[in-house]
């Protein structure tokens, strides 16, 4: 999806602004790369996952078990995503890769105007 549109999450390639996961794929690159702190810089939240993804994987791979017990850290995760992109939606966008709007969106195609009220309504 990248090489074609040039950007990779769907959210993003259907309306033009960042999802709650946008910066995910490239924090863990940063961070499997030995750059954590630019890995938090493109998702704070990244650690809550890379920690939920190895509990997930531990538990049911290795030790054969529900996921169950797992739900409140989930849950937890999930939370922590959803706020941390409200905070970045308010303080982060649009200034900042990758809490930018894609002008090339689905949206603007198919209605052009919609891009030029976005535009003029999202703070520079």
């Amino acid at each position: 999806m990248t090489i074609v549109f040039h950007r990779f999450c769907p959210v993003v390639l259907f309306c033009g602004f960042p999802c709650p996961g946008c910066g995910m794929t490239r924090a863990f690159f940063s961070f499997f790369t030995l750059h954590p702190i630019r890995a938090f810089f493109y998702n704070p939240v990244y650690p809550l996952w890379l920690i939920a993804l190895i509990s997930v994987v531990f538990r049911r791979y290795i030790q054969g078990k529900s996921l169950v017990a797992l739900r409140p850290l989930l849950i937890l995760t999930a939370l922590a995503t959803i706020a941390i992109y409200i905070w970045r939606m308010i303080y982060v966008f649009p200034n900042h890769e990758p809490m930018t709007f894609f002008h090339k969106n689905l949206m603007s195609t198919l209605f052009p105007s919609y891009d030029n009220f976005i535009t003029t309504h999202i703070r520079s």
